[in-house]
């Protein structure tokens, strides 16, 4: 009963919000349609009152009677406004070159324009009225006097206000600034009328508006432009959509929900994508991403909730996800680096405090959802886009843009360690992080699209190395998810010498610390055990892949037993681990006589 009526009330509550904004347009539009003709109606019944003459005004008369000059007044103007129709129409042809479905309408619609007809038109009127009310009698001289003079004034502002309304309209054809002041038009009333998925507009609303909507204006500019090869329009409108959807972030105070905002504006990106798509203009492509990161860098800085970007990252995601389709990689490769810096803002700026996260705190009595719902949002959303936009690649057979995703991937471990997080916090992510490589790894070679020549780096030996010394247990993460990947790559005959030295490096440096510290050495018996699974697994493959590989791997083997005695590393265990895995090369021999048989001796003279 009582949700029934919070609906109820809830329901009643939008409605009246609708209704009020949009009676508040309508009075607010009026004023600003008609504010000139209202003054000239105004100063026209003053005319009749005022029972001072303005025959007093020094006028330089050369007519003869008032009758003559309302004569030339009223035609003049009409055919003055003969011509200005004629100029109209032209610029309106230029006009449809931007935004078609509207462009006679638009250019009619602009304030100066309809302030130059009201003058006009009500010029004509009253000197038409005045021509006929004129009487001889004395005591409607003054009446006589005023009107006319009013006219007369009237006329001369009509023949000052030609000139500069004109040009603006001629130039308006062809200039820039309009996106600019159409951008700066926007505000809640346009965003609320494009809100249909969200507030559930009425359709009648939105389609008595929409041709007057700048939002909608700016999105028929945006594609034009693309349609005729115009590759400077569409970036700025693109950009200036952007300063207006910040700008109306910026003034919002939590008056309106800022995921309404985003949806409304996406009329813009998205129309704007569409066509760039079909005309191959990656510039602009990378433009809309980029208006994608500022948006997301002016929300992290100023700690919006992860719910208020639902929107923004399922409209960033889509986006990506097209570029990909639509085979443009050069564009989709920039797009992953942007969902890197969007994930490096939130990080820095939008994200709670270790001791305030419940999961981490254990304080079960006092959780705070929204600070526990915004860490699980920021450290797991963008990681898993990353994810899933990279698995799209694996599936569409793209091994290049593949391997550029996870390399993309791999170097946000990094980017985490950077930053201020808690060490809870950057272990946790580190298991996503490292899940999702490891994965995307191993689903990348299961599908053949890479090779021994090219596959991934997901794993940096400095980085380990540097959470190591630093003591952090979470170096434990990516070691367990390296050795995996060693061991399937060696399963796959893709695992090659590089990579194994870069491992095995890793074991190196832990040696030359020299420190008996509980992660260094747990680091250093790790590794020799990944090098014993790996050398058990090559024993028992039999093609050639495995001899040289084989042999390299007891070189190396021998490379720690070498650095662990000019360091003087003297932990007992350590030495007995790595002797009993140089004397379990059992076929050493047999794999270096294999070696011999392959190569070809520089000859001696």
């Amino acid at each position: 009963m009582w949700n029934s009526l919070k609906s109820t009330f809830s329901r009643l509550r939008i409605s009246i919000f609708r209704k009020y904004f949009l009676l508040r347009y309508k009075v607010k539009n009026f004023r600003k349609k008609y504010f000139l003709l209202i003054i000239i109606l105004f100063l026209f019944l003053i005319v009749h009152i005022i029972p001072v003459s303005l025959r007093a005004i020094p006028f330089p008369y050369i007519f003869s009677n008032y009758s003559q000059m309302l004569t030339i007044i009223a035609s003049s103007l009409s055919s003055i406004l003969g011509i200005l129709f004629a100029v109209l129409l032209v610029a309106s042809e230029l006009t449809k070159k931007r935004y078609p479905s509207s462009s006679f309408k638009s250019l009619f619609s602009d304030k100066d324009i309809m302030r130059l007809f009201q003058i006009f038109i009500s010029t004509i009127l009253i000197s038409i009225y005045t021509l006929l009310a004129l009487n001889p009698s004395t005591s409607s001289q003054v009446i006589n006097d005023n009107l006319t003079h009013f006219s007369l004034i009237l006329f001369m502002f009509c023949l000052l206000y030609i000139y500069p309304t004109l040009k603006k309209v001629i130039i308006s054809t062809v200039s820039k600034t309009e996106i600019k002041t159409l951008a700066n038009q926007i505000n809640i009333q346009h965003v609320f009328q494009l809100d249909q998925n969200r507030a559930r507009s009425e359709p009648t609303m939105f389609y008595s508006f929409a041709e007057d909507n700048p939002i909608i204006k700016l999105s028929e500019i945006s594609m034009t432009s693309i349609k005729s090869g115009d590759i400077i329009t569409p970036k700025i409108v693109i950009g200036e959509a952007t300063n207006a959807l910040i700008s109306l972030l910026d003034r919002n105070n939590a008056s309106y929900d800022t995921r309404n905002y985003i949806s409304g504006f996406s009329a813009i990106f998205n129309v704007t994508v569409t066509h760039a798509i079909k005309s191959d203009q990656r510039g602009t492509l990378s433009n809309v991403i980029n208006s994608y990161e500022r948006i997301h860098k002016y929300c992290a800085e100023n700690k919006f909730p992860h719910y208020e970007l639902t929107e923004l990252n399922e409209q960033l995601k889509a986006i990506i996800s097209r570029i990909i389709k639509s085979n443009l990689d050069d564009v989709a490769h920039d797009c992953i680096w942007s969902i890197r810096n969007i994930f490096g803002y939130h990080l820095r700026h939008n994200i709670p405090e270790e001791k305030d996260i419940t999961f981490f705190s254990k304080n079960y009595e006092n959780p705070n959802r929204d600070l526990d719902s915004q860490w699980h949002a920021i450290s797991t959303e963008y990681l898993r886009m990353i994810y899933y936009l990279t698995k799209e690649c694996i599936a569409l057979g793209k091994g290049d843009l593949t391997i550029k995703f996870i390399n993309c991937l791999s170097s946000i471990p990094e980017m985490i360690e950077r930053s201020s997080l808690g060490n809870q916090q950057i272990k946790s992510m580190y298991q996503s992080c490292y899940y999702y490589l490891y994965d995307l790894a191993v689903q990348s070679i299961k599908s053949g699209i890479i090779n021994e020549f090219e596959k991934p780096s997901i794993f940096s030996m400095l980085h380990l190395t540097s959470l190591i010394k630093s003591e952090k247990d979470c170096v434990q993460v990516p070691f367990h998810y390296f050795g995996e990947y060693l061991f399937i790559l060696t399963e796959n005959r893709l695992l090659d010498q590089f990579l194994l030295n870069e491992f095995i490096a890793t074991g190196r440096t832990c040696l030359s610390e020299n420190s008996n510290s509980k992660l260094n050495l747990e680091s250093i018996l790790y590794i020799i055990s990944i090098l014993s699974r790996i050398k058990d697994k090559l024993e028992g493959m039999e093609d050639p892949f495995r001899s040289k590989l084989y042999v390299e791997l007891y070189y190396q083997v021998g490379s720690l037993i070498k650095w662990q005695n000019t360091e003087n590393f003297t932990n007992e265990r350590v030495q007995n681990e790595l002797s009993a895995l140089t004397n379990s090369f059992n076929r050493i021999d047999e794999f270096k006589l294999n070696m011999n048989e392959l190569s070809v001796e520089w000859p001696g003279i």
